[in-house]
């Protein structure tokens, strides 16, 4: 891109030093989670105004969707990979135009053709987000930072989801004598100008200076031997990680699509038409998220101890995650369903910021891989979900799918005080005196 104005930078530059370079580096990555999960919740809604204003079929519309879904499930496990062949920065910046084009394209959607194109646009760019923002995350930040920050940029998406329920939740509401709902093309016109303007600043103000002395990020060289891009040790606890991340969101979809299906089977309940039970399960979620990361981080400042510190938060999030999904197989009550289902939220996201920072602990400067790995088991997770395991075990295959989540949160929650980041903080120097006594003298 071109470079801006030199009056352009100057009237923009004091603002940029009112804050840190590691907090301007966090606000521009929070930005684009935050628009990624904007638009994921956004287009669902969209296709039932699509539905209602401009009868478009159902078969159609579905076809938009599984775009979407579809794009982001493939490119999930592709973000770290790409962070780590072409940069953070340009993986980023590529997401982010991606974003601009969909938003404006969304807002003049007239046809379920055009649609599926821009959802499946939009799934790329929010499956790209997550691995080359942890990624960029391992360069800036320190590593008893680096649990925090992922939270609070994994609470983004959660946060941008939360905001567009809101929005669309009362499409009955009256605003200036029109439903809030009637303005989605401005909404996304909005969208679509706020990822340009996330491309100029994000261009501007991406580098601050990197934690690892002699590497810039978006440079790195990539022709190491396989051997040492994917050592041993780093494949294995990469694999470990990539389990706990399928068991996370496998048991994080027990109390979504599970029990939004089971409930509308069995009793005729629509808990996903209910914006408390989603409302509650979001704001669960994103609480989770931030707690799990400024504890883990926060034992690791006072204990120096890196595994410690991870695997407490990891191991107590799913053990307590499991006991909040008991509940869910017996409700029958929109109330009750959203407190169980935000508890459960909570105490599973609990473990989603340490578990990612397990990543740039075992492989410093070349986590792009392992953050592959573990966007490979969310993706895995997503996929093989609860109802799908549910139709294809017959009878019982809500019991079956339920109890095989809850199983797999206690394992997990067992074996992760197993894992390993191998990293303690060097303790410092002994003194003289203190040299002088254990040698002898």
């Amino acid at each position: 891109m071109a470079r801006l104005p030199a009056k352009l930078v100057n009237l923009v530059w004091p603002i940029s030093l009112a804050v840190s370079p590691r907090a301007r580096m966090l606000s521009i990555l929070g930005v684009v989670a935050l628009l990624a999960g904007l638009n994921q919740t956004l287009f669902h809604d969209v296709a039932a105004l699509l539905r209602e204003t401009r009868h478009l079929l159902n078969e159609d519309l579905d076809v938009a969707g599984e775009a979407s879904d579809v794009a982001f499930l493939v490119t999930l496990p592709l973000g770290g990979f790409f962070a780590y062949l072409l940069g953070p920065r340009r993986t980023l910046l590529g997401a982010g135009l991606m974003m601009s084009l969909a938003g404006l394209g969304m807002a003049f959607a007239f046809d379920a053709r055009s649609y599926a194109v821009l959802c499946l646009l939009l799934g790329l760019a929010a499956g790209l987000v997550p691995g080359a923002v942890v990624t960029a995350i391992g360069f800036w930040f320190a590593p008893q930072e680096q649990a925090w920050a992922i939270a609070a940029v994994q609470a983004a998406p959660v946060i941008g989801g939360l905001i567009a329920t809101i929005m669309m939740a009362n499409r009955t509401g009256q605003w200036a004598g029109h439903r809030f709902s009637d303005y989605w093309q401005t909404i996304y016109l909005g969208i679509a100008l706020l990822a340009v303007a996330w491309l100029v600043i994000a261009t501007m103000f991406y580098r601050p200076r990197p934690r690892i002395p002699g590497i810039d990020p978006d440079q790195v060289e990539n022709d190491l031997p396989v051997g040492e891009l994917w050592p041993l040790g780093v494949v294995l606890r990469g694999g470990a990680l990539a389990a706990l991340a399928f068991c996370q969101t496998y048991a994080i979809c027990l109390g979504g699509a599970w029990l939004d299906t089971r409930l509308f089977e069995r009793w005729h309940l629509a808990t996903a038409e209910v914006p408390f039970v989603v409302i509650s399960g979001l704001v669960g979620k994103c609480a989770g998220l931030l707690l799990g990361g400024f504890l883990s981080d926060l034992a690791f400042h006072h204990s120096g101890n890196v595994k410690s510190a991870r695997q407490v938060v990891i191991g107590l999030g799913f053990i307590l995650g499991a006991l909040a999904l008991l509940p869910l197989l017996h409700l029958h009550d929109l109330a009750a369903s959203g407190i169980w289902r935000g508890a459960s939220f909570f105490f599973l996201a609990m473990t989603s910021a340490p578990l990612w920072s397990i990543a740039l602990t075992i492989a410093p400067g070349r986590s792009g891989p392992v953050l592959g790995m573990l966007g490979l088991g969310t993706s895995l997770g997503l996929y093989a979900s609860p109802t799908l395991l549910a139709s294809l075990a017959g009878a019982h295959g809500w019991d079956i799918s339920f109890w095989t989540g809850v199983s797999l949160c206690l394992v997990c929650g067992i074996g992760a005080f197993a894992l390993d980041p191998s990293l303690e903080i060097e303790k410092p120097p002994p003194k003289p005196i203190e040299e002088a006594e254990a040698a002898g003298h």
